[in-house]
Parts: C-alpha cells; sequence; structure tokens
C-alpha cells in the first residue's frame, strides 16, 4: 500500500479521492486544512509517497503548504490541484519537479496518470 497524504477541503471531493484511492490499495491520510496535513507529515516522517494539495484549503494556502511538504519530504512527489487554471499567482515553478498541476474537475484515472508521471518506478505495478 503505497500511502498519500491529501490536503482538500472540499468535504465531497476529499471522500470521492479517498475511496478511489483506498479501492486500488492506497492508504489514504485526509486532511481539510494545512495544519492538520503539516501535524500528519510531522507525526509519520518519509512515510507518504505522495500528495495532493488543493490551491486554497479554506484560510489556508495549498502553495505554502505544498512548498513546506516538499521541503521536509525530498522522496515525495505531489499533485497539485485547483478549479483555476495556473497562473502568476500560484507559483508552480517553485514547486520543482516533483510536482504537477492537475486541473478540476478532473476525472479519477487522472490522479493516477498524475502518479504514474512523477514517479514511474513505483507506480509500475499499478
Amino acid at each position: 500500500m503505497l500511502p498519500i497524504l491529501i490536503a482538500e477541503d472540499d468535504e465531497q471531493l476529499g471522500r470521492a479521492l479517498e475511496l478511489y484511492l483506498v479501492s486500488l490499495g492506497f492508504e489514504v491520510s485526509l486532511h481539510r486544512a494545512a495544519a492538520s496535513a503539516k501535524k500528519a507529515v510531522l507525526s509519520h516522517p518519509g512515510k507518504f509517497a505522495f500528495a495532493m494539495v488543493d490551491y486554497q484549503l479554506g484560510v489556508d494556502c495549498g502553495v505554502d503548504l505544498a512548498k513546506w511538504i516538499l521541503a521536509r519530504e525530498p522522496e515525495l512527489r505531489l499533485v497539485f490541484m485547483s478549479g483555476f487554471p495556473p497562473g502568476e499567482s500560484m507559483d508552480l515553478a517553485a514547486l520543482g519537479e516533483r510536482a504537477v498541476f492537475l486541473q478540476k474537475p478532473f476525472h479519477p484515472r487522472e490522479v493516477i496518470t498524475c502518479f504514474r508521471f512523477l514517479h514511474p518506478v513505483l507506480m509500475m505495478s499499478m
């Protein structure tokens, strides 16, 4: 089971992602706020293979959370999600080559495509 951290404030989307990924055999840690996601990363260093982070997490900034996670987890790969098209305000270049952007709405299979792109060796069995 590959562990995935999801930071998504939309309860329905977060739950749908969790159900889909669990059905494929992933272990999911779902969070609706940056503080909770940070606590999970700090509590389990090196645990997560992937993270999915929403651009806007209520009052929290998803870009800041994504940078924070990537700075602490050198092996982790990140899918950055937003209902808005990527723009200058998102500063996606600062996330590096360990991250990809996924435009909402998306089909669940697109998540797996992102994971395969980010970490092809890890995803060979899927």
